[in-house]
């Protein structure tokens, strides 16, 4: 009854965490419809605008200028915003585009309001506005760039006065401490960012950041902070620049050489622009996939369930070494897949918050890791059999064992997977966490990869295991013995290197 009981809370917590992933994905996302794909922002809040929209003749003579909401993650987006961002601005020196991102960034899904009230843009993102005659959904806007953007000349940007107090103005007129929630405004092969911590600027100097030649220059006597990871998100891919540059909470990311103070090599001033080579900040998620999965390998939790089962399978069919082989295998396939959907459940549940919280929480795991990999070297101190964390608890094991011998088969390996997986979770989740939540920073398609990966590490040892075995290189009672031997040493091995880890992640070494 007991074990009934637990297996059945278990899966009700799965299916309440998958539960509220979908749900609370829907409070930031876009929603994509099932027939047309088209993403819609969801959970806008009305805005208070009480002024009508006011327009100027104060048009720039060099500028056009339009407003982009986008959404990471919107199938639509991840057409347009690879050749808006990569081409299309870099070949029009006249083009200056606010970009706003709508899924990842829930503050700016809110003034969507204000733009439909004025301009009739609706809700399904991507969409592009220029003025009340220009405005153009996913179908349109690159069409329009090849025919139609030279007669566009001298555009002012276009903003609803819940966006931006004056209205419409010629981007040179516009300041740009004003504008609301956390755009991207993107010129020739720069970008600036404004944060949520971004503070007044001198608004001359923010529009330098954009078009001045010499930026090294213009930083001179300003204090700002070198950003080593130089690249911005967008939907189907990742633009990298040369540099990054944060400046009271807005950030400028520009191309060419440096010799800035935090910059520790200055990169070819030809280097190409958007290149699409893994950036470095993608290797370092592969280097700490590939840690973690390591570290969760060695866990003493999933080596003796794989023993209890191949030695139930041995007793039951001594001479059969092929049963033997298939149903280790079984039940580390049992185990990969049941993970792998693990994973995706996490890395979606992570990827639902915003931009400024993922880092947050990114920090939060990262003191996690140091906790987890300090708790781990503790059993190795003080070894004690069932340590919350580190090992089965002592009072599953009996439930475990009597669950694994109902497996007479190969069959019945796998299914027994399926159910083992459950209670490998407590000591197992740890390091999964931490890989899950550092794989949300990027593109959820990018992390699947990363994600196999890392339950294919983990299943390795379980697989050696059962090959020794069907070879007869060694026999399941010595892998056992050999096992609570250097039990401690698993959790050494363990602790240390998620230890480490936490230790870089938390001070941005990686």
């Amino acid at each position: 009854m007991k074990t009934r009981f637990l297996i059945s809370f278990q899966i009700i917590f799965l299916f309440i965490l998958i539960l509220s992933t979908f749900t609370f994905s829907e409070t930031l996302d876009d929603s994509c419809g099932p027939s047309d794909n088209l993403c819609i922002i969801n959970n806008i809040i009305d805005v208070n605008y009480n002024n009508p929209l006011e327009l100027t003749n104060n048009l720039d003579a060099n500028l056009t200028c339009g407003v982009y909401f986008t959404g990471i993650g919107c199938p639509h987006c991840a057409k347009i915003d690879p050749v808006l961002f990569k081409d299309i601005i870099v070949n029009n020196p006249k083009l200056v585009i606010i970009e706003f991102e709508a899924k990842q960034k829930k503050e700016n899904a809110r003034l969507s309001i204000g733009y439909d009230d004025i301009y009739n843009s609706g809700f399904d993102t991507p969409f592009l506005i220029f003025n009340k005659e220009n405005v153009f959904n996913y179908q349109y806007i690159l069409s329009f760039f090849e025919n139609d953007f030279n007669s566009l000349n001298n555009n002012a940007c276009p903003f609803p006065t819940s966006v931006y107090p004056d209205g419409t103005t010629s981007f040179s007129k516009i300041n740009l401490n004003n504008l609301n929630s956390s755009p991207v405004i993107w010129y020739n092969d720069r970008a600036l960012e404004k944060t949520s911590f971004a503070k007044e600027t001198s608004n001359d100097f923010l529009h330098k950041l954009l078009t001045d030649s010499n930026i090294e220059l213009l930083l001179e006597n300003s204090d700002y902070n070198y950003i080593k990871e130089a690249h911005i998100s967008y939907s189907g891919g990742t633009l990298f620049f040369d540099n990054a540059v944060d400046v009271n909470g807005w950030i400028i990311y520009f191309n060419g050489e440096c010799s800035l103070v935090g910059s520790s090599e200055c990169k070819d001033v030809d280097s190409e622009y958007g290149t699409t080579e893994k950036a470095n900040y993608e290797r370092l998620s592969l280097l700490k996939v590939i840690t973690l999965a390591l570290a969760d390998a060695v866990n003493p939790c999933s080596f003796a369930v794989l023993l209890i089962l191949l030695l139930t399978i041995t007793t039951l069919n001594p001479d059969n070494k092929r049963k033997i082989l298939y149903s280790g295998l079984a039940f580390s396939f049992s185990i990969f897949v049941l993970y792998f959907l693990y994973g995706l459940i996490l890395v979606t549940f992570f990827s639902a918050f915003s931009g400024n919280i993922t880092v947050i929480i990114y920090k939060f795991f990262a003191v996690v890791a140091i906790l987890l990999g300090a708790w781990q070297i503790r059993d190795y101190i003080y070894y004690k059999p069932g340590t919350v964390g580190t090992e089965m608890p002592l009072s599953l094991r009996p439930k475990v064992k009597k669950i694994i011998s109902r497996a007479t088969s190969p069959l019945g390996a796998g299914i027994v997977g399926v159910f083992v997986s459950l209670f490998l979770l407590p000591c197992t989740i740890g390091p999964y966490i931490i890989a899950t939540s550092s794989l949300a920073l990027i593109d959820i398609l990018k992390s699947i990869p990363l994600l196999l990966l890392y339950n294919l590490i983990f299943i390795l040892p379980m697989v050696f295991i059962t090959i020794i075995i069907y070879f007869g290189l060694k026999k399941i009672e010595d892998i056992g013995a050999w096992k609570e031997k250097n039990i401690k040493y698993f959790h050494l091995i363990t602790g240390a290197l998620i230890l480490l880890l936490g230790l870089l992640m938390l001070f941005g070494l990686l």
